[in-house]
């Protein structure tokens, strides 16, 4: 019995400074590297086309500025929307299911989160509302956006812009 309860103390020992050093490594990794996700600088938004399922979603940064100002100026001049049903914009479907902007940058004039797609603007601030996106213009200039920066290909922009 003296041996089974000294074997005991010993694998709980192990274990014990097992999960220690894990916990002291995982504290002195930088955090894209836990999470692999690279924190954004000041004046940033991260654009997600979500089209894949299984693999990762093409992604870019867009830097404020003139771009920023773009997306920010489209927002302004849409009229008001009623609520998409499900008060969803981005489609629970398979593929191409919209676009959504995360603004960890805190850019000033934008909400924490919008999406768009189909027509209608989602903005996630202090509240919820909806704008409408004429002509799909955001939806089609964000698209552009990720084109020109490589974060999808002319296929994928011809296969998402095409059903339509």
């Amino acid at each position: 019995m003296k041996a089974s309860t000294s074997l005991r103390h010993t694998l709980l020992r192990h274990t014990l400074l097992a999960c220690s050093v894990l916990m002291l490594l995982c504290s002195c990794a930088p955090s894209s590297t836990v999470s692999g996700v690279r924190p954004l600088p000041p004046g940033e938004l991260e654009v997600t086309i979500s089209v894949f399922s299984g693999r990762p979603d093409p992604h870019y940064q867009l830097p404020d500025g003139e771009h920023a100002d773009e997306v920010r100026a489209r927002i302004l001049r849409a009229p008001a929307s009623a609520a998409p049903p499900g008060d969803s914009v981005l489609a629970p479907v398979l593929g191409y299911r919209g676009i959504s902007i995360e603004n960890s940058g805190r850019i000033a004039g934008l909400p924490a989160r919008l999406a768009v797609h189909n027509g209608i603007i989602a903005l996630d601030g202090d509240e919820r509302s909806f704008v409408v996106d004429e002509g799909r213009g955001l939806e089609t200039y964000l698209l552009e956006l990720a084109l020109s920066q490589g974060a999808i290909d002319e296929q994928l922009y011809a296969e998402i812009t095409s059903r339509w």
